[in-house]
Parts: structure tokens; sequence; C-alpha cells
């Protein structure tokens, strides 16, 4: 670590403490670091999710390490669980990352919601902000976004005319 400031420079540094999952090898330290937080998941009794957005993002080389370190997980039976979400390309992608991801992960498509979840989606979380939508504004966000809505904070909701 280096801290400047104008002509003047300070800096830490240290020889990294050797341990698990730090030997710079992306597939063996999540492996590595997947089985740790499963065998102490194990033995508190209890389970460990991990949750990941935008999965179709992520390179298909790293893509393909997640995988892989679910996979070992899987073999070994220990409570881990990824839930990843992703456009309707993400399974293709896993598939062309490691053939055996559409068999190790369940890829539930979820579509918009029905009109009236819909609208209880967007005045609820309104209500509870104490502002009020009137019916016709409320209509017009369902049309436009089809059902699929954003996170619906007052502060965050543009809807186009």
């Amino acid at each position: 670590m280096k801290i400047r400031y104008q002509d003047l420079e300070v800096g830490l540094d240290y020889e990294p403490e050797p341990g698990l999952a730090d030997n710079g090898d992306l597939e063996h330290d999540l492996q590595a670091l997947f089985e740790q937080v499963g065998q102490a998941a194990n033995a508190a009794g209890t389970a460990e999710a991990i949750f990941i957005d935008e999965l179709q993002y992520v390179a298909e080389d790293q893509l393909a390490v997640l995988i892989t370190a679910m996979h070992r997980i899987e073999q070994q039976q220990l409570p881990v669980v990824l839930v990843g979400a992703g456009l309707p390309q993400l399974r293709g992608r896993m598939g062309n990352a490691k053939s055996y991801a559409e068999r190790l992960f369940n890829f539930p498509e979820i579509g918009p919601l029905p009109r009236q979840a819909a609208e209880r989606a967007i005045r609820v979380p309104m209500h509870k902000e104490e502002v009020e939508i009137d019916e016709a504004a409320l209509s017009r966000l369902v049309e436009v976004t089809h059902g699929y809505l954003p996170e619906t904070r007052p502060s965050n909701l543009v809807v186009p005319c």
C-alpha cells in the first residue's frame, strides 16, 4: 500500500502469509475456498448460500472455474449452494464453459410478472415510502415494462411517456 501527498510518499509492504486458497491459480484456490466454507458450514450444522447476479458477464474461463468448484462441492456433499441470476443466454454459456453444467445446475426461467402482481410490486414499496401513484401512471409503468420491473423506490422510478 502506498499513499502519496504532493512530494511525500509513504508505503507499507509485507510478504503475504502463506495459507489456503492463495496460490494464484484461481481454479484450485476457489475449490479450496469453497471446500473450507462448506466444511465450516457442515461443522456448524448450517449451509452457505452464494448469490451472484449478472452471471452472463463472467468471462468463460472464470465461469468454468466457478462451475468446477461447485462440482467439487457437490461431489463432497457439502452444504454450499450457488444462486445465480443472468439473462437467458447464461445456460448456453455455462454449457460451453463446462459441458456438465446443465446437469449440475437447475435453470428455471423467470418471466414477467402478471399484471396484478406487477402493480402490487410497484404500489407496496411506494406506499411504504409514503408515496402514492395514480392509476394512469401505474398502468403506463406496467405497460412499458411488460411486467419486468426494476427495483421500485420512488427515487429511481423513471417511466418514458
